[in-house]
């Protein structure tokens, strides 16, 4: 099967809406490309959870005294040292309520599962590089955050008024 294909533009990319909240009431808005294996439904108000990153980098593997402290969050990981399936179903399997995978560049992509018909439970995206670095500084500066995922608007197109 072919690996992740790169979106040749955004608008060729499923994006969210990441939003992410400081302890000082400062909100964030990030672009984030949601996965094709992504299964998990997002509520149109969009999910809110507390952000944690993988206690490994890369989030390929998970010890376990990890799994009670990332439960219902939302699990950032770099790109890399596994394929995005395996990392957001590692991911997930430890408890994460939604992952974003942080890519190795300022681009957003689609990942895609090498194996057609793979499915996370969880909703998975991935935001640039830069925006992983952005959530680094914050959470140094803050400690605590939040962020809200939400789901790209309906396709207007489709909306008929009379």
């Amino acid at each position: 099967a072919p690996p992740a294909a790169a979106a040749t533009s955004l608008a060729d990319v499923e994006t969210a809406t990441v939003e992410v909240h400081t302890p000082s009431g400062v909100t964030v808005q990030v672009l984030a490309a949601l996965a094709g294996f992504s299964g998990g439904d997002l509520p149109e108000e969009g999910l809110t959870r507390p952000l944690r990153f993988s206690q490994t980098i890369y989030g390929c593997h998970m010890l376990p005294e990890f799994k009670g402290r990332i439960v219902g969050s939302v699990l950032v990981a770099q790109r890399g040292k596994c394929r995005f399936y395996e990392k957001a179903s590692t991911l997930a399997g430890a408890g994460a309520g939604a992952v974003l995978i942080v890519n190795n560049a300022d681009t957003l992509i689609t990942m895609e599962a090498r194996i057609a018909g793979l499915v996370v439970s969880r909703p998975v995206a991935l935001v640039t590089n830069e925006t992983g670095a952005l959530l680094h500084r914050l959470e140094e500066r803050y400690g605590h955050l939040n962020v809200t995922i939400i789901p790209p608007a309906p396709d207007r197109a489709d909306v008929t008024v009379s």
